[in-house]
């Protein structure tokens, strides 16, 4: 297993980019689990709609990793239990998360990195378009 060693000026950069690597992998999980169960209530649209979506945070989330590695540290996610319910309520759990990513996270995430080293900028602002 590799030893990364991450420069005390990057750390704070790093520990955003963990958490933004972690929610963008377990939306992905997450969405993919959303569009088999819309498969399921025959609703293919929508389930086409949640798979593109899911291939969509899957490149935010290897984008951040490859940032991650980049600056020294080792992307990794625990194990997520996703819980899907009918898609009416995943879809509003999505669209949740979804706002959080857009009005909360992402935002203070590029303020604290343009404060530090400013080595994340570009897949930060990427994600926050993206949603």
């Amino acid at each position: 297993m590799p030893v990364f060693q991450i420069n005390p000026a990057n750390e704070v950069t790093v520990k955003n980019l963990m958490t933004a690597f972690e929610c963008e992998s377990t939306a992905h999980i997450k969405y993919t689990a959303y569009a088999a169960k819309a498969d399921s209530e025959g609703l293919p649209v929508v389930a086409a709609l949640l798979r593109a979506i899911a291939r969509s945070e899957q490149i935010h989330a290897d984008n951040h990793a490859c940032v991650i590695r980049k600056l020294g540290g080792d992307p990794e996610i625990q194990a997520q239990t996703v819980e899907v319910k009918s898609t009416l309520e995943n879809l509003t759990r999505a669209l949740g998360d979804e706002i959080y990513e857009i009005d909360a996270m992402y935002p203070r995430f590029l303020v604290e990195n343009r404060r530090t080293d400013n080595s994340a900028g570009r897949t930060l602002s990427w994600a926050l378009e993206a949603e």
